[in-house]
């Protein structure tokens, strides 16, 4: 302000002082924000606009730091402000650089209201998009739509339908993904890096609608790409991978594509694209590989400020917790992905209501488990692929099986198959536990031996070629259970040799039980006893309350007198205070 402004302020400004209204010392500032408040809010708010507009071009003028100007700009109506665009933007950049995405968001939907060419609104609609997909946002649908139409520069324009194919698959909207990605490729055909991303993207979306699925996965399979070759190289790599596990193929080389894919990505390139190489490890019981790299990718999204990526990461590292047996650890996470599950319009759901459904149930809590999966359902009503539906019917079966609800058991294990044998998925240890098993032990608890026993060997088979621990261990304890008598007891046995050294602690617990009861009932009690303790200790120490309590059983009726576990240390406390710690 002008000396001479300021010399007519004073007197006021001294009288406030003296009364405790305004500070002593410069700049003037209320005293008592409810005074502050008071005032502003009486003036009328057309002037208090423009008196921002005002506040804007002095801290412009001044040298003030961006986000300062910006925050006036922010008050200010539209067009108010000279040059407005450059401080909005770089306090977006400043924002967003330090996680603070919902303040970089607003900055840029603020310069939305400012007149520019249509390139720089196009730009400006592509880093607000990326934001917004990165927060979890509705609106990054329309951001990116809009986009698309604005760019001339070819290259420009493919890059916005890649990224409108992109949030469309992140909602559950392949049809819509698939036709812009495949004008996007049809308008870029250099075979170059942003092809391959607009190919990989294609095919992320049409692998889940079982009409397009066959060709997809054909062409998919039929490129020849390498690590180094670009970020679309790598994600067409992980989603080879992914497909190559879900098939059943040959588990080294679903493997070796998913860790070159990873080793090349960047951190970024990881945060979006880990599901096809993260699904391959945990099917191939790479299990430990593939905590560390959620761990990190947790811990990343956390400092960012994701909220989407942190959501989806967390119900990712939920199912390698499941697969590991650490039950406490995956309801921490299964609850933290459902908490931060920003909207209704993510693929992704019903894999956070299902696998948190599933998880309950191991931990005892059947009626809560049943509650989230209906609230799943009632989710996914709209839902426009039927393979986001495959958790819940999971889950849906794991539930009437807890309750002794064979016949519902069975009909939501054969459609569990009907659903996953629709997209290739024919790998028993893709969708775990497998509709097999799950539809075998039904069979069998409804006296229905031969169905049983036929849906058992497959799996058996199936299981074998595939070669991890955790499934063949699963197949095998199944069919001993359905085999009865000493070829079963060995059955069983051999489940749990294969278990002995592999990461799968719950399914190892199971198998001990299973041999423990086994031999129970052929009273062969001392060494029963021996089993049926280890796999209680096992099952208390990983939280699976379902299990401990039959085993528990199952060791009375040998005629033991089992004492209950005292937790302590990090393995007492429970899956609200491990997400605390987690933090």
């Amino acid at each position: 302000r002008s000396t001479r402004a300021s010399a007519a302020v004073a007197p006021a400004a001294a009288a406030l002082a003296r009364v405790d209204l305004l500070q002593q010392e410069p700049p003037l500032r209320f005293v008592h924000p409810v005074v502050r408040n008071a005032v502003y809010e009486n003036s009328p708010p057309h002037e208090r606009a423009q008196e921002h507009a005002r506040a804007a071009a002095v801290l412009a003028s001044s040298g003030a730091p961006a986000e300062k100007t910006a925050g006036q700009i922010l008050l200010a109506p539209a067009e108010s402000v000279d040059d407005a665009l450059p401080p909005l933007r770089e306090a977006a950049r400043r924002a967003a650089a330090e996680g603070a995405l919902a303040s970089a968001a607003r900055y840029m939907q603020r310069a939305l209201e400012e007149p520019m060419s249509d390139d720089e609104r196009g730009g400006l609609l592509l880093e607000l998009g990326a934001v917004e997909l990165t927060l979890g946002s509705p609106s990054v649908l329309a951001r990116f739509d809009e986009a698309v139409g604005l760019f001339a520069d070819p290259e420009q324009r493919a890059q916005a339908q890649l990224e409108l194919g992109r949030a469309l698959y992140w909602a559950g909207r392949e049809d819509e993904a698939i036709a812009v990605l495949e004008q996007g490729l049809a308008e870029w055909d250099r075979e170059d890096d942003l092809h391959r991303r607009l190919q990989a993207q294609l095919f992320a979306n049409a692998t889940r609608l079982p009409e397009h699925y066959e060709d997809a996965r054909r062409r998919l399979e039929s490129l020849q790409v390498e690590a180094d070759e670009g970020p679309g190289a790598r994600m067409l790599l992980g989603m080879q991978a992914y497909h190559e596990a879900a098939q059943g193929g040959t588990r080294s080389r679903a493997v070796e594509r998913a860790e070159r894919a990873l080793a090349a990505m960047s951190e970024d390139e990881r945060s979006w694209n880990y599901i096809g190489p993260g699904y391959a490890l945990l099917v191939s019981d790479r299990l430990e590989e593939s905590i560390r790299l959620l761990d990190s990718l947790i811990a990343r999204a956390r400092k960012n400020g994701s909220v989407f990526n942190l959501a989806g990461l967390s119900i990712m590292r939920a199912m390698v917790h499941y697969a590991r047996g650490a039950l406490v650890d995956a309801e921490a996470d299964a609850r933290a992905a459902l908490d931060g599950l920003p909207h209704r319009q993510v693929w992704f759901g019903s894999h956070v209501h299902g696998w948190l459904a599933q998880i309950l149930v191991e931990r005892g809590a059947v009626d809560e488990a049943a509650e989230v999966a209906r609230s799943g359902g009632d989710r996914l009503a709209s839902a426009s692929e039927p393979l986001a539906r495959a958790p819940l019917i999971r889950a849906e079966a794991t539930i009437a099986a807890a309750r002794g609800e064979h016949r519902t058991a069975l009909t939501a294990a054969r459609a569990l198959g009907d659903n996953l044998t629709a997209y290739g998925h024919d790998n028993p240890g893709f969708s775990y536990p497998s509709w097999r098993s799950l539809a075998a032990q039904a069979h069998l608890a409804l006296g229905e031996t031969d169905e049983a026993l036929g849906l058992a060997r497959e799996e058996m088979e199936l299981t074998r070629a595939w070669g991890a621990p955790r499934a063949l261990g699963r197949a095998l304890r199944t069919l001993g259970l359905i085999e009865g008598g000493d070829e079963g007891i060995e059955r069983i046995r051999e489940a749990v040799t294969v278990l002995e050294d592999s990461p799968a602690k719950l399914e190892h617990a199971y198998a001990l039980a299973d041999l423990g009861a086994a031999l129970r009932r052929a009273n062969r009690r001392a060494e029963a006893r021996d089993h049926l303790r280890r796999a209680l200790e096992l099952a208390q120490r990983l939280g699976a309350t379902l299990l401990g309590e039959r085993t528990h059983e199952e060791l009375i009726a040998t005629g033991a007198r089992p004492r209950r576990l005292v937790l302590s240390g990090v393995d007492a406390l429970t899956p609200s205070e491990r997400r605390v710690a987690a933090m």
